[in-house]
């Protein structure tokens, strides 16, 4: 089931949606995913973390994956944007300028992979930024965000 709302971007999958996703993420990826040295998370189509390996986890100490669920990456930065609608990030006039937001819906659209993203806020990397990548899997397309080192 989707909660959305009238905003930009304001839909949101509902907990047991983000549970199926994360587990069929599980069942299916997580080992190539934990294979991967640095931080690397999958967002769905709403732009919500439904996974994110251990390297990720432990270089932004937001405790396990099931705890960020569901976040989008604007609140886990702390990006100013991401509080300035009740809907959260993505849906305040200046995310549709947001490098990192135009780069994801570039990818769901199968559009270049973008390369050296720079998500400002505490999820920010060093100079190499994030590479982002569609992956489709199940029947459905993620977004693929892994951090360049």
């Amino acid at each position: 089931m989707i909660v959305s709302d009238l905003s930009f971007g304001g839909a949101r999958l509902d907990w047991s949606g983000l549970m199926a996703s994360h587990e069929a993420v599980i069942k299916r990826l997580s080992k190539l995913l934990e294979s991967i040295p640095t931080p690397v998370f999958l967002i769905n189509k709403y732009r919500q973390f439904v996974y994110a390996n251990r390297a990720y986890l432990g270089r932004y100490s937001v405790g396990d994956g099931l705890s960020i669920l569901g976040a989008r990456v604007g609140e886990l930065a702390t990006c100013p944007q991401s509080t300035a609608s009740l809907s959260g990030c993505g849906t305040s006039a200046a995310c549709q300028l947001c490098e990192f937001s135009l780069s994801v819906a570039k990818a769901f659209n199968e559009e270049a992979v973008a390369n050296n993203i720079k998500i400002s806020g505490s999820i920010s990397t060093g100079p190499g930024g994030w590479n982002i990548s569609p992956i489709d899997f199940c029947d459905e397309r993620y977004v693929a965000c892994i951090s360049v080192e």
